[in-house]
């Protein structure tokens, strides 16, 4: 399903990139989402355990 996910973002034209990433930031919760996005459209192969460490980097920031 990752994967699935992964092709979906990188198929995404970079206006439909920008409407996502217009559309998720009016919403504050939103901010995972975004983040999140912006890794994949950035990754060229899905790897879970690095998403989660990224992840755990964030948010041990995010605490300070």
């Amino acid at each position: 399903m990752s994967d699935k996910l992964l092709t979906l973002i990188q198929s995404l034209s970079k206006q439909e990139k920008r409407y996502f990433t217009l559309f998720a930031g009016a919403n504050r919760e939103a901010s995972n989402y975004i983040k999140l996005f912006d890794i994949l459209s950035k990754k060229k192969v899905y790897d879970d355990a690095v998403i989660k460490e990224i992840f755990k980097i964030i948010n041990n920031f995010a605490k300070t």
